[in-house]
């Protein structure tokens, strides 16, 4: 599980400081495999606009790297003013996401 993982990343690094992990939490990835994965995601409410490259990954990700170390945790997104406090619902994520893969509405 993630926090097993987390938990055993976490241990090494502060016992061994030569040793560091990075923990990244992204937002949506703006490319080809994504949107081969998710068909129909704009008939849904997303905004590409708010969504990193892969270029951008990289980049943050060695600035990152670069300057922290042991066990780090950071997130890697671009603010979306749309966001909702319901977005991570169990009940809205899987409504989103059938309509993302099948192009159908859950009532």
């Amino acid at each position: 599980s993630r926090k097993a993982a987390e938990s055993f990343s976490r241990a090494i690094a502060e016992s061994n400081s030569c040793d560091n992990f990075y923990l990244l939490n992204t937002s949506t990835i703006l490319d080809a495999g994504e949107l081969l994965e998710r068909p129909f995601i704009f008939l849904t409410d997303a905004n590409p606009d708010y969504w990193i490259t892969p270029s951008d990954l990289v980049k943050e990700t060695l600035s990152i790297m670069n300057l922290e170390k042991g066990f780090v945790e950071r997130d890697i997104y671009l603010p979306n003013p749309n966001f909702t406090e319901d977005y991570f619902n169990a009940e809205v994520i899987y409504k989103r996401r059938v309509k993302e893969l099948f192009n159908k509405d859950l009532k």
